[in-house]
C-alpha cells in the first residue's frame, strides 16, 4: 500500500523484504531516502542504516516502527543527522508525505 501511494505521488519506489536485500540493492542504486523498519528478520534496522550509510553517504532515512523506541534507536536519532525521526505504525500518510517533501 505504501509503495503504491508514493508512486501515485510521483516518487520512484523500490522495496526490499530484508535489511540484507536493501544493502545489496543500494550497492547498485543510490537512493535519496530510505524508509526503514527497526525490527526485521535477520539484520536490524539500526544495523541496516549503518551499513547503507557506508555505501551511500548521501542517503537520508526515516524510521517506521510499531515498537517503542529503544536505546540504540534513540542514540541513532541523536547522533545521526541523516536519520530524520520516526513514525509509529499506523501512521498518517499525509504526515509521511510531508516529511519526505521536507527531506528531499
Amino acid at each position: 500500500m505504501l509503495s503504491n501511494y508514493l508512486r501515485d505521488k510521483g516518487y520512484t519506489v523500490t522495496t526490499c523484504s530484508s535489511g540484507r536485500k536493501a544493502i545489496n540493492r543500494v550497492k547498485n542504486e543510490s537512493p535519496d531516502l530510505v524508509l526503514i523498519d527497526i525490527r526485521m528478520i535477520g539484520l536490524s534496522g539500526v544495523d541496516t542504516i549503518k551499513q547503507i550509510e557506508r555505501i551511500c553517504p548521501k542517503t537520508q532515512f526515516i524510521i517506521i516502527t510499531g515498537y517503542a523506541i529503544t536505546e540504540d534507536v534513540a542514540s541513532l536519532l541523536e547522533q545521526n543527522k541523516r536519520v530524520h525521526g520516526y513514525l509509529f505504525k499506523p501512521f498518517d500518510l499525509n504526515e509521511l508525505l510531508s516529511r519526505i517533501k521536507n527531506i528531499l
